[in-house]
């Protein structure tokens, strides 16, 4: 389970979904699925447009045009099987949960269970999925190392994310590029970055270690991992809620009408 303390009704779900998730997990690699899992929750995240409030964890990975995007295609064998476990689980509590909880709640166990930071008892639920590809016309493109410093930048501050934490996401792009056996959700790109050991994006290391305030945070991170952790917590926390009302979000699992 992701709680060291006993599941109560506030955790219930969670703990049902990490069930699913391990399962999920386990179906092929490791090293293949907890990346998956995570970037396809952040792909649909950053989608968020904040001039009209389009886009964001509302799942758009349910529509054609957004689930094609070139970085997401390659993932969309995993997303298939995703929403099979949550449709095919023998628990009505799971029944009122969204399709963006469901895939947000999987990439915070995935996360853990790749022995990064522990969010589970953050998690909270009542995203609302978009239901028709109207409400997601003006949504943002997921920045993308090779748009350059300025717009990879400029899209992560106008998400209301710091420096900080825009180096401390930075690391989802590279996740499982290069461990070669298990994925772990660590600081080792920025270990890698300073050493010059290994370059697996070389777009993304180009706009972290040319620029001065940027690369600060890489050196940081690559020698302090409470820092990366408490970074990348503060920056997921933010990211899996953009697109929602804050207000709206809630710890317990939402209650079904019968």
């Amino acid at each position: 389970n992701c709680f060291t303390k006993a599941a109560t009704k506030e955790h219930y779900a969670i703990n049902v979904i990490g069930r699913s998730a391990r399962l999920f997990l386990k179906q092929k690699s490791i090293n293949y699925n907890f990346p998956t899992v995570v970037k396809l929750a952040f792909n649909d995240a950053m989608t968020y447009n904040p001039e009209n409030g389009k886009g964001g964890t509302v799942f758009g990975l349910g529509f054609r045009e957004h689930k094609l995007k070139h970085y997401n295609k390659k993932h969309l064998g995993a997303l298939e099987n995703l929403l099979w476990f949550k449709e095919s689980q023998a628990d009505v509590r799971l029944d009122a949960l969204s399709k963006s909880d469901f895939l947000q709640s999987f990439a915070v166990i995935a996360i853990k269970d790749a022995m990064g930071p522990n969010m589970c008892e953050n998690n909270r639920f009542g995203r609302k999925d978009a239901t028709s590809e109207e409400q997601l016309e003006g949504a943002c493109e997921v920045p993308q190392p090779e748009d350059g410093v300025t717009s990879f930048r400029d899209a992560f501050h106008s998400k209301s994310f710091d420096s900080r934490e825009m180096v401390a996401l930075s690391s989802v792009y590279t996740f499982g590029d290069f461990q070669p056996r298990i994925a772990e959700m660590n600081n080792q790109y920025f270990k890698n970055l300073v050493d010059k050991d290994i370059q697996s994006n070389d777009a993304l290391d180009k706009i972290l270690l040319d620029d001065s305030e940027l690369k600060e945070f890489v050196e940081l991170f690559a020698n302090e991992t409470d820092e990366f952790e408490e970074a990348f917590t503060d920056a997921w926390l933010k990211l899996y809620t953009l697109g929602n009302d804050d207000k709206e979000l809630f710890f317990e699992v939402p209650k079904i009408e019968y």
